[in-house]
């Protein structure tokens, strides 16, 4: 799938996927993964997020996010059995990893109405990967971020 950015300083860098497992005779089941980094040799540390969920009986309002980002890049370009993948999705319970909480959002950044989260909601802790850290992104962050504030970068842009 190609999509072209809005404009000329913007992109589109996705690290996220959708999967969907359709095994014989089962329900379906989904995953979510949430990567940092591009597929690449470059040795940066890294970090991955993976959640799992089952298909349930009615629509998850937490999935709206999440949902609508997944139509969005569908309207660039559609695939084969892409109805039954959104009808589903909006029914998914995602479950928390290992040591988590179920206390989890959807922040799909860059497309549609949704922002960047880090800059518009407060945290009792955070963390940022990030090859490159902005001093004013820093500053951002760390408004809103009332305890430890975790950064991992290569460079600090000034």
């Amino acid at each position: 799938m190609v999509i072209l950015p809005d404009n000329a300083y913007s992109t589109f860098h996705p690290k996220v996927w959708i999967l969907r497992y359709e095994p014989d005779d089962l329900p379906a089941k989904y995953r979510v993964i949430v990567l940092s980094r591009n597929l690449t040799y470059d040795r940066s540390w890294d970090i991955a997020a993976q959640l799992d969920g089952d298909v349930s009986d009615s629509k998850l309002e937490g999935n709206s996010p999440l949902l609508s980002y997944a139509k969005y890049l569908i309207s660039h370009e559609g695939f084969e059995g892409d109805k039954k993948f959104v009808a589903d999705l909006q029914r998914v319970d995602f479950q928390a990893p290992i040591g988590f909480n179920k206390n989890f959002r959807f922040h799909p950044i860059g497309s549609n109405d949704f922002k960047n989260p880090v800059i518009e909601q407060p945290g009792s802790r955070g963390i940022c990967i990030s090859p490159f850290l902005h001093e004013e992104a820093i500053r951002s962050i760390n408004e809103n971020v009332s305890g430890e504030l975790l950064l991992f970068g290569c460079q600090v842009l000034i």
